[in-house]
């Protein structure tokens, strides 16, 4: 799941409006994220897998409600209340991957946390059992497979589990479904090493380890949204262009007839080792390029060879992501970030932001 996509832009927010300091701004940051990892332990597998939820956006509102309160100090009662009103104010269904859809669960989830937010420090009543109860949140988004005994080893994880060093945080390489990325490090891998004519490939198979499709649900997509989600177009991109960036999700990218012509060849298959196993879990992804003349070209990445990025990449990763603000202000943005736990009011730094 995305937890940041979630919180941060919520705290951003709520910061700017009352000139709260980055350390404090980091600290919720992290009881957001520890109440998510938390309750995500709470949940069924179905909730992750088939139940049809975006995961992200379901249990980003009440991490996020969790995170905004710590951030105003609020009391006992006025945190059970926003967390309340947050677990029905939960939403976001996986069919919408791929359209404008998905990522307004995303901001959805950020505003309705800070409405929940609002309306308990103003005493707005809700449940006090709204997500552990009988048809609470956990109940109702595990596809009704939840075991009540989950939620306490749940709340008692909390201060015991640093879900952060646990999670092994994975910075985005590629700006598009993650479920993807191993097998765009496949195919470049393969082109530091083959000079692949495409007219000379015969068909790709793609071995993955979960459910095909998952969340890659467009095997033949006719926009840049869809592209981001379709493993095929993914795996062509890096195969022809040798790269995937934000240029890469373009409509005009995506109509090139080299790419239209090598779509078609490209075939998802779960290996059978992972049969019956949950989807989410993502040991590997292989690629196995047939050529016509016979030959085959494999290439095989694990998930932990994602999950290495340097400093050094993740800063790039921002600055090529900001070049439109030019030069200077990028240099600044990067040292802001940098020391975020100095910054003396989040309103300096947004309105920064606002200005480019």
């Amino acid at each position: 799941s995305h937890i940041a996509a979630v919180l941060t832009p919520a705290l951003l927010a709520v910061g700017e409006a009352y000139h709260v300091d980055g350390q404090k701004t980091l600290l919720a940051f992290l009881v957001g994220y520890e109440v998510f990892s938390a309750l995500a332990e709470a949940m069924s597998n179905e909730y992750f897998d088939t139940a049809g939820w975006h995961p992200t956006a379901p249990l980003g509102v009440i991490a996020t409600a969790a995170a905004i309160s710590k951030l105003l100090t609020s009391k006992g009662k006025q945190i059970m209340s926003a967390l309340s009103i947050a677990s029905s104010l939960a939403a976001g269904l996986r069919q919408n991957f791929g359209t404008m859809t998905k990522p307004l669960h995303i901001g959805m989830a950020a505003q309705n946390a800070i409405i929940a937010t609002a309306l308990a420090r103003r005493d707005f009543t809700a449940a006090n059992d709204a997500i552990g109860g009988k048809a609470g949140f956990l109940h109702a988004f595990s596809w009704g497979n939840y075991a009540s005994t989950k939620i306490n080893p749940a709340i008692s994880s909390l201060g015991k589990i640093d879900y952060v060093a646990k999670s092994r945080t994975m910075i985005k390489k590629y700006p598009c479904c993650a479920s993807a990325h191993l097998a765009i490090e496949a195919a470049l891998n393969i082109t530091r090493r083959h000079n692949l004519n495409p007219n000379f490939i015969n068909k790709i198979t793609v071995i993955v380890d979960f459910d095909p499709p998952r969340s890659l649900v467009y095997d033949n997509p006719q926009n840049a949204g869809e592209a981001r989600f379709s493993m095929q177009y993914c795996v062509a991109a890096a195969l022809i262009d040798k790269k995937i960036d934000f240029k890469t999700f373009t409509k005009a990218q995506l109509n090139r007839p080299i790419i239209q012509q090598l779509i078609p060849k490209i075939k998802m298959k779960r290996t059978p080792a992972y049969l019956g196993k949950p989807s989410w879990l993502e040991g590997f992804n292989e690629i196995r390029i047939y050529l016509t003349n016979g030959k085959k070209i494999t290439q095989r990445v694990k998930r932990e060879q994602l999950l290495k990025s340097t400093p050094e990449e993740v800063i790039q990763k921002f600055q090529t992501s900001c070049n439109h603000v030019g030069l200077n202000k990028n240099i600044h943005l990067t040292h802001s970030l940098l020391h975020f736990e100095k910054i003396t009011d989040i309103g300096t730094l947004m309105s920064y932001l606002a200005s480019t």
